[in-house]
């Protein structure tokens, strides 16, 4: 995404990475909107585990999250 707005990707500042794609806006504009949809998505799925979590707890009362805490 870096790459194709023209930027360099730099490796925690010590050196930057080879260019793999040059700039082109379509590809930017793309990969802009899959990163944001792919992080949504990521965190519908955690809220839903959080949910059926704290459902499996308290409302089934059974000891699956429990079971998953115990170390």
């Amino acid at each position: 995404m870096v790459q194709s707005h023209g930027d360099a990707v730099s490796f925690f500042g010590l050196f930057d990475m080879p260019t793999l794609v040059g700039k082109n806006k379509d590809l930017h504009e793309f990969a802009e909107e899959f990163h944001e949809v792919m992080g949504t998505i990521l965190m519908l799925a955690v809220i839903a585990h959080i949910g059926a979590a704290v459902y499996h707890h308290r409302i089934l009362k059974d000891n699956t999250l429990t079971r998953m805490t115990k170390g």
